[in-house]
């Protein structure tokens, strides 16, 4: 009995050692039959394979509503390894912010012709910025039909199809956010929201959508009350008045020279008028011979008399919308030559100058 005791005690130490040895093996190579759980993910009991530098397993499970981060290099059925950073196949949309419209400062428009206006933004994505797939924009007068949504119209309404990214954001493998720069090319007779204007109680809105590779969306809006477009007040005309060739006494009657106001800014225009002597030598003829009217057929008795100091004409020059078809007003203008006047060849200076048309605009 003595000896069957000992043995089974001997047995029992071995078979006990045999165990731990087992277990060290096990820790050692990593396959223990338990499940490994936290509150993000759970990985399965005995579905793991440990390969020196790599992971591969098809039972990691997300439990929580957000992403999780890991590193190491590391394939699964519900991962997706970014160089390795372990992220989450749970997708969140982009995050759009700090839009801005020309640096919220007020957009000053050049006449008949383009100026090249900016809104700005920081699209943020969880999955890494590398994973934006498009960025766009809208520019346009805070009142216009449909806002964000409005139809493209040089007067009111801009798109950009595609945003820029700026040169030296989301440069790293890490970064999640870039910034991006979205261009137009103002037309001079954008909508004026300054004061005077039909829009003096809008103002300039930038609208930017941001669209990652899974199709999810972000978008924002730059801040309200802010820019305004503001009024440029400009025109153009036809020169030279060439009165002919006229006599001592003679004079237009009616008035038939015509001049042709054409408005190159963004504003229905009257016009400032004021000229200077006509001079031949030493001869000149008065300024107020000239006269002027704003319809066709005036006679020179009904005439306005031009002056050296200026008188405002109210042209009602509708603003223009179209820059291939700008708005034009006539002006019609006559001379008497007085009697006796010596012969020469007489020239002065007109000068029209553009002045802000009273509400409501035509």
């Amino acid at each position: 009995m003595f000896g069957f005791k000992k043995n089974k005690t001997i047995f029992f130490v071995f078979f006990s050692i045999f165990l731990f040895l087992v277990f060290l093996f096990l820790i050692k190579n990593k396959v223990i039959a338990l499940d490994s759980c936290s509150d993000n993910f759970c990985i399965k009991a005995g579905d793991i394979e440990s390969i020196v530098g790599t992971g591969t397993s098809t039972n990691f499970q997300n439990r929580s509503a957000g992403g999780q981060t890991a590193t190491g290099q590391s394939e699964s059925d519900n991962f997706k390894d970014f160089s390795g950073i372990l992220y989450w196949l749970y997708q969140t949309p982009p995050i759009v912010s700090n839009v801005q419209l020309n640096n919220q400062n007020d957009i000053t428009l050049v006449e008949n012709s383009t100026v090249s206006i900016s809104a700005i933004a920081t699209v943020y994505d969880a999955q890494g910025c590398k994973t934006i797939s498009s960025v766009t924009a809208k520019i346009y007068r805070s009142g216009v039909s449909g806002g964000k949504d409005c139809t493209e119209d040089t007067n009111n309404c801009y798109a950009v199809v595609s945003c820029t990214q700026d040169s030296g954001s989301c440069t790293g493998i890490y970064d999640d956010d870039a910034t991006y720069t979205c261009t137009i090319n103002m037309q001079y007779h954008a909508d004026p929201t300054d004061t005077g204007t039909p829009w003096a109680s809008e103002y300039w809105r930038a609208w930017i959508k941001a669209t990652d590779e899974t199709g999810l969306t972000g978008e924002n809006y730059s801040p309200e009350n802010a820019p305004d477009v503001l009024s440029l007040l400009a025109l153009d005309v036809t020169s030279p008045i060439n009165y002919g060739n006229l006599n001592p006494g003679d004079k237009n009657d009616p008035l038939d020279k015509i001049t042709t106001v054409t408005a190159t800014g963004n504003c229905s225009l009257d016009v400032n008028l004021y000229g200077t002597n006509m001079s031949s030598g030493g001869n000149s003829i008065s300024v107020n011979k000239q006269k002027y009217a704003l319809s066709s057929g005036t006679p020179y008795a009904d005439g306005t008399s031009l002056s050296e100091t200026a008188q405002e004409a109210e042209l009602n020059c509708p603003k223009t919308t179209n820059s291939s078809s700008p708005q034009i007003k006539n002006i019609w203008w006559g001379i008497e030559i007085p009697s006796p006047q010596p012969a020469g060849n007489y020239s002065g200076t007109n000068t029209f100058e553009a002045v802000k048309n009273e509400l409501p605009w035509p």
